[in-house]
């Protein structure tokens, strides 16, 4: 028989507490999710010992003020460990454990525009020999929902917080991202 081995395992849940009213949630919808891959990267043998891990949990809720306004909340945190990224051609660490969390809140007018502002941080812990890394940023933007989530577009503008991240002047950034349902 065969030896079966696990290269990847990614699961997604969300619980909604109750049902949706037209397109807003009026009690809070939960989301979990797991990611992990074995024997990821290798040890000072050679062998392949150390295995990718994250997990995640964020939240939503759109609350109906009125007519055409909407209240608008969301958070999630993220939790990784030993994540990989690209050099030359095989996989190598780049921080042995980090984490990223952000909340966002949005206030919809008209049933159209939508205000929002975002904070959002991550702390990376080095790997051996490096120094840890904190960022968090502000976000302003305006929604426009043309036609609910089937299309609308999407403008932000992010900042870094803090004296010690203005030399991120690549992370001052302006966004549009638009969404189109067919």
């Amino acid at each position: 028989m065969p030896e079966i081995t696990l290269r990847r395992l990614i699961d997604r849940y969300a619980l909604l507490l109750l049902d949706v009213y037209g397109e807003y949630y009026f009690w809070p919808s939960w989301g979990a999710g797991l990611d992990y891959q074995p024997d990821v990267y290798k040890n000072n043998n050679g062998n392949y010992a150390r295995d990718y891990q994250a997990w995640t949990a964020d939240f939503i809720i759109d609350y109906p003020l009125s007519e055409g306004t909407v209240f608008t909340l969301q958070g999630g945190y993220v939790e990784v460990k030993n994540s990989p990224s690209l050099v030359g051609t095989a996989p190598a660490p780049t921080f042995r454990r980090g984490s990223s969390y952000f909340a966002e809140t949005g206030l919809l007018l008209f049933g159209t525009v939508q205000p929002v502002l975002k904070y959002f941080a991550t702390k990376k812990n080095a790997y051996e020999g490096e120094s840890e890394d904190n960022e968090s940023y502000a976000v302003i933007g305006l929604n426009f929902w043309i036609n609910g989530h089937n299309a609308n577009l999407k403008f932000d503008y992010q900042d870094p917080l803090g004296d010690e991240h203005r030399h991120l002047s690549g992370e001052r950034k302006f966004t549009l991202q638009g969404q189109l349902y067919i």
